[in-house]
């Protein structure tokens, strides 16, 4: 089976059948499972990504980043420890007398009939099945002979220290497995914050926008959040774009010139207008001036990615923004989940949703992807430059995974504008 690749990262053959529910459960399942096993800061995430058998594009399809895991983690411990001990252990082990007094007339048992008659709704398996409560005794109410209490049986406890008994335990077991619910959620943010789950060498983008800072909207509603710090090293800092009284319409031409020719991009500022503002900035401020293109995928996708100037795949501006793929015509529909992204299709690079910023890819061949990469334009004139890098083929620097490599031909970005 051919394994499928993304813009920025690659998915397995394992992950390509499943649906996203399927694919994120995986995901969490094996990650509580390794860390059962081995600890937390001895689980990476390349350990995870083995264990479920799903790829890097996936699971940042899925997941922001490893810190959006761990709380994702965390939510599911929750929600389990809640349903199946919090709930069943402090529960009134007995229920109130006056509830299971029934009328011993016609119309009370026609009334009881209609109430436990009607079987209930059937529930969706789950990950982890649910825990059946065992059936209440039924009690039949019986007319005592004399109004005379009851002696209790030799050997056996009054109904006042068994209830008791039976709350102490509950309580001790409710105790107890808070307790171990508390420890798994301090390992499993362990887990979501550790560094030693190194980041993706390939991503596009800023790795995160947790802490981030918005500036004021402007007329399209475009923000620009502050970019994660940590990958500072990789970033150059051209300042944000202004915001814009009016609204922004119309057909932009992008030229990109390359020291191989020039390359010319249609894009609709009605469709994708905080792309547009961004990439008229950039240009603006000369943020892609002598940038090469640094990676080339000649196998399963077939893309030309830029925009870098770090060249490491993780560089970018101190900002980022968010898709804007509910504004673009929807793309065919591939198999596993995937759509395709035309030939001649140009589209914003990633490391996870609402990370977008200078990184770009040129499609020069129809390409299955997840469909989390704005496409913001079409390529104009110019396809037969990227058809000669993409003819030179890659060095494999980024293979197995993401994919690809720096191409053998070498392309430089020399300028880039907007008009």
């Amino acid at each position: 089976m051919t394994t499928t690749k993304t813009p920025t990262l690659t998915p397995s053959p394992t992950a390509k059948t499943r649906d996203g529910k399927t694919t994120r459960d995986a995901i969490l399942r094996a990650a509580l499972r390794l860390m059962h096993v081995h600890g937390y800061h001895a689980t990476s995430l390349d350990d995870v990504l083995r264990e479920s058998g799903v790829g890097k594009g996936n699971f940042y399809y899925h997941f922001r980043s490893k810190e959006d895991l761990g709380y994702a983690i965390i939510e599911r411990l929750v929600t389990a420890f809640l349903a199946r001990t919090l709930e069943p252990a402090f529960a009134d082990p007995e229920p109130d007398p006056a509830e299971e007094t029934v009328a011993l007339s016609p119309a009370g048992a026609d009334a009881e009939a209609a109430e436990t008659v009607a079987p209930p709704p059937a529930e969706k398996p789950s990950a982890e099945p649910a825990e059946t409560p065992e059936p209440a005794e039924e009690k039949l109410p019986v007319e005592p002979a004399e109004e005379t209490p009851d002696e209790p049986a030799a050997g056996s406890e009054p109904p006042e220290t068994a209830t008791a008994d039976r709350r102490r335990r509950a309580f001790l077991i409710g105790t107890g497995a808070l307790a171990v619910l508390l420890s798994l959620i301090v390992g499993a943010a362990t887990f979501g914050l550790s560094r030693h789950n190194h980041s993706h060498p390939a991503q596009a983008g800023g790795p995160g926008i947790s802490g981030a800072r918005a500036t004021v909207a402007d007329a399209n509603g475009c923000h620009w959040w502050t970019a994660d710090p940590a990958a500072k090293a990789n970033q150059r800092n051209v300042g944000a774009p202004p915001p814009s009284a009016a609204k922004r319409v119309g057909h932009r031409r992008m030229t990109i010139g390359t020291d191989r020719g020039s390359v010319t991009v249609t894009m609709d500022a009605s469709r994708t207008p905080c792309t547009v503002a961004s990439f008229t900035h950039l240009g603006v401020r000369h943020f892609y001036d002598d940038t090469a293109c640094h990676r080339l995928v000649t196998d399963g996708i077939y893309i030309l990615q830029c925009g870098d100037p770090s060249g490491t795949g993780r560089g970018g501006p101190t900002y980022v923004f968010a898709d804007e793929l509910s504004r673009t015509p929807p793309l065919p529909k591939a198999s596993g989940g995937l759509v395709t992204y035309p030939r001649g299709t140009v589209a914003l690079a990633n490391f996870g949703k609402n990370t977008n910023g200078s990184q770009f890819f040129i499609v020069y061949r129809d390409s299955p992807i997840p469909p989390g990469y704005t496409p913001f334009g079409t390529v104009s004139a110019g396809m037969d430059v990227v058809d000669r890098v993409a003819a030179g083929g890659d060095d494999g620097a980024f293979a197995p995974d993401p994919g690809g490599g720096h191409p053998k031909l070498p392309i430089t970005i020399r300028s880039l504008t907007v008009d």
